[in-house]
């Protein structure tokens, strides 16, 4: 397995431990992003999502598939600077922008060993 392949692998395992604490036991989770209970739906539909991309993420890396790895990068910085708006206008703290150094982070990491698989570059972070 590629250091890409291991790294979208590791996203795989955080999705779907997620996924399915959302999904079985949200109120417990919910206040540890301090977020308050709910009863809503909605917590369990997104988790279930997570869930599904959880598992295409598993399959993606055990069959080596370098394209989506890269689909991944640009998905993720998207995602990622979006979140941080949105976590900054309702948070309102400069407490907002510190997930959005470790996403960046992530996602120059995932694309450097995306490269390394395509031999266009070496991967920093997993090298021996």
């Amino acid at each position: 397995m590629s250091s890409a392949a291991k790294s979208v692998f590791a996203w795989a395992i955080y999705m779907l431990v997620m996924g399915t604490t959302f999904l079985l036991i949200p109120n417990m989770a919910l206040p540890v992003f301090g977020f308050p209970p709910t009863n809503e739906i909605w917590i369990r539909v997104v988790a279930v999502l997570s869930i599904a991309l959880g598992y295409f993420y598993i399959q993606a890396a055990r069959h080596e598939l370098i394209q989506l790895f890269r689909w991944k990068v640009y998905a993720q910085i998207f995602g990622g600077h979006l979140l941080c708006h949105v976590c900054n206008s309702a948070i309102g703290s400069a407490l907002a922008i510190a997930p959005c150094g470790c996403r960046s982070i992530g996602c120059f990491m995932d694309w450097a060993c995306s490269s390394q698989s395509s031999g266009r570059t070496s991967c920093p972070s997993l090298k021996r």
